[in-house]
């Protein structure tokens, strides 16, 4: 294609690709097309210097800032501290210099001298740093407005320059394109916004993520009416409700024009992983690193040299680049350990981001992208008080009193301008969609009452949206339709809790103990109280290993404290859940006294036994089993609820949990079993089963099944209520 030689300059890049389209189907030679920004570097020129980059530009500032009074603004110079504030004295100074404005006028209107103090040590930390400037032959786009030529042969290279504005422009903006316009024909456009016939819909929810189902109706509906989906946009007043959309896009009709964030790479995880496990070796920390490092880290002279080798075949340009310009600042933090350092570079990568290659043609967008496009449908979502538009809460160094009057843009002002966004966006869509959360947190924002759209509330359908919204999961899998195989239940060693799985859900048996798929789960150094239960079980282990019976009760709860306690490991947390497992067992002690006082004795502890009952072969491991009187007395120790059956189960046949039962038939193999129960450890009370008797009679009648199954179906329960802890609800496709 022949390129003419006029430009059109435009606000952003999409704004760009939108008129690009546009010029192609006029069947013309194609105009130059530049954003403002880029224009603006190739446009003028600093003779004799050479432009400051961002990581320079942070260092030399903050040598201009190491005088005493600069405490006084309350920015720390620590090195790492300042990198995270350093860009708000910027910001400030761009802006005075942006408007031609002298930091002296500021004090001329701060009648009551209530900044005085702030407006001096800024004009200290300015006269400072443009000397560093001059001193190293630096030029900062703060002394642009003051110091800047036209490059005229570049601006000569054109024969017109068209001009988009579609937002605010800086008095040095102003100011350039004026002197621009002497050396070549500028034609300045602002857009004239006829709204067209308007289908406005607006809805309001009491959860954010239902809106998501909103979304999606809306879209499905403007592809049946014919709209093409690139002319569809989804416009965000926060970008982070963006990710929760991809993660309902099972579809793919949505592309994230901001990208994902670059912690979200393999890259970053593994960098990640490594500088938590160097902070703090918890179980966690420790599983993560071991997941993507396998050897021992050892720190080097080089600093990525330490750890380039994990992440060797992750690299990408994202990282190179950051990689680049780290190298820059090294040097200046020589005296910070690695860890800082890595600490550092992980918070540069944090704010990089990568495109989503992969997205559909839907448009998910930040309103501050939307100037200088247009879409035929959009929906704005989260279109509540404080982000629509967004609240800023105070102003930096000066009020906004003394802002006006020196001619600064006020909170006011950029508020008025991201209203203009919205404005501008949805005025000219001819389908516009708007919904916002109503809870005890959100309100409705009141622009959209300003905005003079004719719509109607509609009040949500809570039902319909929840299932637009979680039955919309791909096809099942094959895991996922029916499974018949051949089985024999007399090859396999039967528990109760292997007979109990089996009874609830036979795809969750077929998971477990024929595919052994295994619950994934992250080592955590958070105490649950099955690790308490694990820490009380094996300490009655451990003292009824050495002792069968106790007559005192002192002595008894003494050696529990002294097993208990030795598990501690300083942790304070788990001391204190001992201690309060201590105090119960005060009485636990005077009962168990009692029990060996009356003849009873511990006769096996944690035993392990094998039987073939019915020609089925069980196994089990019975936590304590007491003798008297050459009869057993089965103990299952509980820590928590005791398992509950109710008669209807047993009339129904529905019994699912044979424990004791199982423990019963186990214990008979040694000795004549006079009694199973539960050891309800909380309150010290021998539990038992009052229907022992009618499931040990139902447990022959279900064994006698199993024996005589060749083949079974793995099928999903019909008990849903079972699929909400279960590791396997999604493979199933009962995560909805």
């Amino acid at each position: 294609m022949l390129l003419s030689k006029t430009l059109h300059l435009y606000s952003t890049s999409r704004a760009i690709r939108v008129a690009l389209e546009s010029f192609k189907k006029q069947n013309q030679i194609l105009p130059k097309l530049s954003t403002i920004g880029e224009f603006e570097q190739k446009a003028i020129l600093v003779k004799d210097r050479v432009f400051i980059d961002e990581d320079t530009r942070a260092l030399l500032l903050q040598k201009a800032c190491d005088f005493d009074e600069f405490k006084k603004l309350q920015i720390p110079l620590e090195f790492l501290s300042f990198l995270k504030n350093y860009k708000f004295i910027f910001s400030f100074l761009d802006e005075l210099a942006n408007e031609y404005i002298d930091i002296e006028k500021l004090e001329e209107f701060d009648i009551y001298l209530e900044y005085s103090e702030h407006i001096e040590l800024l004009k200290r930390v300015k006269q400072n740093y443009v000397s560093l400037l001059n001193q190293e032959g630096y030029i900062d786009k703060m002394l642009l407005p003051s110091l800047f030529e036209l490059n005229e042969n570049y601006i000569k290279s054109f024969d017109k320059i068209y001009l988009y504005l579609d937002g605010y422009q800086t008095k040095y903006e102003e100011k350039l394109f004026e002197k621009i316009s002497k050396i070549v024909e500028l034609e300045v456009i602002t857009k004239t916004i006829e709204r067209p016939q308007q289908n406005i819909k607006v809805e309001s929810f009491t959860q954010p993520l239902l809106q998501i189902s909103f979304i999606k109706q809306k879209v499905y509906e403007y592809l049946k009416k014919g709209i093409k989906a690139e002319n569809i946009a989804i416009v965000l007043p926060e970008k982070s409700f963006g990710y929760e959309i991809k993660n309902f896009d099972y579809e793919n009709n949505f592309n994230l024009a901001f990208g994902y964030p670059y912690s979200s790479s393999l890259l970053y995880k593994k960098l990640d992983a490594l500088y938590s496990y160097l902070s703090e070796r918890t179980k966690e920390n420790i599983h993560r690193y071991k997941r993507f490092i396998t050897d021992e880290f050892k720190e080097k002279d080089d600093f990525f040299s330490s750890f380039e080798k994990y992440i060797e075949d992750d690299k990408d340009e994202v990282y190179e680049e950051e990689k680049y310009l780290f190298i820059k600042l090294l040097p200046h933090l020589e005296s910070y350990p690695f860890l800082k350092k890595l600490h550092l570079f992980l918070n540069r990568l944090s704010k990089r981001s990568l495109d989503d290659v992969k997205g559909g043609k839907i448009t998910i967008l930040e309103v501050l992208e939307t100037r200088g496009v247009a879409f035929e449908a959009i929906i704005i979502p989260n279109f509540n008080e404080d982000v629509a538009p967004k609240k800023i809460k105070k102003d930096m160094f000066i009020s906004s009193g003394i802002r006006k009057k020196v001619g600064l843009p006020t909170i006011q002002k950029r508020e008025v301008l991201q209203k203009n966004l919205y404005k501008n966006i949805i005025f000219q869509a001819k389908e516009v969609a708007i919904s916002y959360v109503d809870d005890e947190q959100n309100l409705k924002s009141r622009f959209l009452d300003e905005l003079d759209l004719n719509y109607d509330i509609q009040l949500f359908d809570n039902k319909l949206y929840l299932n637009l919204l979680f039955s919309s999961n791909p096809q099942p899998t094959q895991e996922q339709q029916e499974i018949i195989l051949p089985y024999d239940f007399s090859k396999v060693e039967l528990s109760s809790s292997r007979l109990k799985t089996f009874l609830e859900c036979k795809r969750k048996y077929y998971y477990r103990y024929i595919k052994k798929i295994y619950e994934a789960t992250i080592p955590s150094d958070e105490i649950t109280p099955k690790d308490i239960g694990d820490l009380v079980h094996d300490a009655l282990f451990e003292v009824y290993s050495q002792k069968p019976k106790f007559f005192n009760k002192d002595e008894l709860l003494l050696n529990l404290q002294e097993k208990l306690y030795q598990k501690i490991s300083n942790n304070i947390v788990l001391k204190f859940h001992i201690d309060l497992w201590l105090k119960r067992f005060h009485n636990f002690c005077e009962v168990e006294v009692e029990r060996f006082e009356e003849g009873y004795e511990v006769f096996a502890i944690e035993k392990q036994i094998k039987t073939n009952y019915r020609g089925l072969n069980l196994t089990g491991k019975i936590d304590r089993i007491d003798i008297k009187d050459q009869r057993l007395y089965v103990l299952d120790y509980k820590t928590g609820k005791i398992p509950k059956t109710i008669q209807k189960e047993i009339k129904e046949g529905r019994v699912k949990d044979f424990q004791l039962q199982f423990y019963h038939h186990l214990s008979s193999t040694l000795k004549n079993t006079a009694n199973s129960a539960y050891y309800e450890l909380t309150s010290s009370k021998i539990v038992e089963d009052k229907f022992f008797d009618e499931k040990l009679e139902l447990l022959d009648t279900v064994l006698d099944g199993l024996k005589s199954i060749k083949e079974i179906d793995f099928c999903l329960t019909e008990d849903k209520n079972s699929c909400k802890f279960c590791p396997y609800v999604m493979m199933c496709g009962r995560d909805s």
